[in-house]
């Protein structure tokens, strides 16, 4: 599943097949609209060979990779032999539409019924998600309508949605 998540509407447009570069600049990033492509790592090796325990083992032995906790990250590219990266993202990706300090690759191996609670991104002007295995639930919040955030965090006061997505559009 890939979000460009900047300004959620009520309806996420959504597509089978991952648009070309120019489409997705136009109808997605230049409007900051989130999309949804149904199926985006259907084929993806990694959808056979990661398994929890051994992906954790083989991030755990990448030099670039940091274990922070709850995810690991990397500054650059890896594990790419699992995954088949279509030609609009490397575009994008490449492109001066993204800051450089912004492209991070994160991996959340988490179990059922994990939870994130709601907050903001606030180290990233874009976000592109993939979710490989398993299934996820988002709820996209629009900038129009800003989340109540503990002072200098990201992470929403309010663990109640419904007080806490009353009068927002999300």
């Amino acid at each position: 599943i890939l979000f460009m998540i900047v300004d959620a509407e009520p309806s996420i447009p959504t597509v089978t097949a991952a648009p070309g570069y120019a489409e997705f600049l136009k109808f997605y990033c230049d409007k900051e609209q989130p999309l949804l492509v149904k199926g985006f790592a259907k084929s993806w090796p990694a959808r056979k060979k990661w398994v929890s325990k051994r992906l954790r083992a083989e991030l755990h032995s990448l030099p670039n990779v940091r274990d922070r906790g709850v995810f690991f990250v990397s500054r650059s590219p890896v594990l790419e032999q699992d995954i088949e990266m279509p030609d609009f993202l490397k575009a994008v990706l490449s492109s001066d539409r993204i800051m450089e300090d912004s492209v991070a690759w994160r991996f959340w191996v988490n179990s059922r019924n994990n939870r994130t609670e709601f907050h903001y991104d606030t180290n990233a002007e874009n976000v592109i998600t993939v979710q490989v295995k398993g299934r996820k639930e988002w709820v996209l919040v629009s900038p129009e309508t800003p989340l109540p955030c503990y002072p200098f965090t990201n992470f929403s006061l309010l663990k109640d949605e419904d007080k806490l997505l009353k009068k927002k559009r999300f």
